[in-house]
């Protein structure tokens, strides 16, 4: 029999609804006796800010520099002139800190932390330690899924909050040797003058919002892997997909929504 036309537009809906209930499922799980402040948890939610954050610091830093300093380049060539030094530095801290510190931010975690949670939750589940867990009495959600939500939303967070920082100090160098500024302290100054508040709401929820993304689709795919273990590399690049195809559409969607 043919397929049925609505048969993708199922399958998508039935993702979506699934991450939903295993995003509202770690955020109930956070709170109560046994939530973030149990030592258990909170051992664990410190691993994963660890892993998904502090790690990929220098990562994140380095490409925020490179990224500062070629857009930078690229608009002080393309607009050139005294006349055009306030226009160019407000359409770079408009891109740098809306669009390119949250976004460049995910994707670090995509390829860093997704393909990690997605295997070990996989291998946790192909082993029976997530059904031991249920025998013992032990929440899987606040034990296991809990701690990775905590680790890429914090991630996301800081990371772009980094990256910003690192993309504005190299902006800063580029807006100096293009000839947009000619004193490094005033370009710094015009940097800071043209960022506002609205800037920063815009690039906070938007790495909130990445975070929880990528945390309900990498454990969802981890604990939905069949006892098989030659199911997880699949789960892996379904995973790595779909995030990134999310984090692009939830961008896209926010940067129309937000002021």
């Amino acid at each position: 029999m043919p397929s049925s036309p609505l048969r993708p537009v199922l399958a998508v809906g039935r993702g979506i609804w699934a991450s939903v209930l295993m995003t509202a499922m770690a955020l109930h799980g956070m709170t109560g006796r046994y939530g973030v402040v149990n030592p258990v948890v909170r051992e664990h939610s410190a691993r994963q800010l660890v892993f998904s954050g502090a790690h990929a610091v220098p990562l994140v830093l380095f490409l925020g520099v490179l990224t500062g300093g070629s857009l930078l380049t690229s608009l002080g060539i393309f607009f050139p002139g005294a006349q055009n030094q306030s226009a160019v530095t407000r359409a770079a801290v408009h891109i740098l800190s809306r669009e390119a510190a949250p976004i460049i931010a995910a994707l670090v975690l995509i390829v860093r932390s997704c393909p990690a949670i997605v295997v070990e939750l996989g291998y946790m589940r192909t082993r029976g330690e997530i059904d031991a867990m249920s025998a013992l009495g032990v929440d899987p959600v606040r034990l296991v899924v809990v701690p990775r939500f905590v680790g890429l939303v914090g991630g996301a967070f800081g990371l772009t909050a980094m990256f910003l920082a690192a993309a504005q100090a190299g902006g800063i160098a580029a807006a100096v040797l293009v000839g947009i500024e000619t004193d490094p302290r005033a370009a710094a100054w015009s940097f800071l003058a043209h960022l506002d508040v609205t800037d920063l709401l815009s690039a906070g929820i938007k790495a909130i919002a990445f975070g929880l993304v990528l945390a309900s689709l990498s454990c969802r795919a981890g604990l939905s892997v069949p006892r098989d273990l030659t199911r997880i590399p699949p789960a892996v690049t379904r995973t790595l997909v779909a995030a990134l195809v999310s984090c692009v559409l939830l961008s896209a969607l926010l940067s129309y929504v937000l002021p």
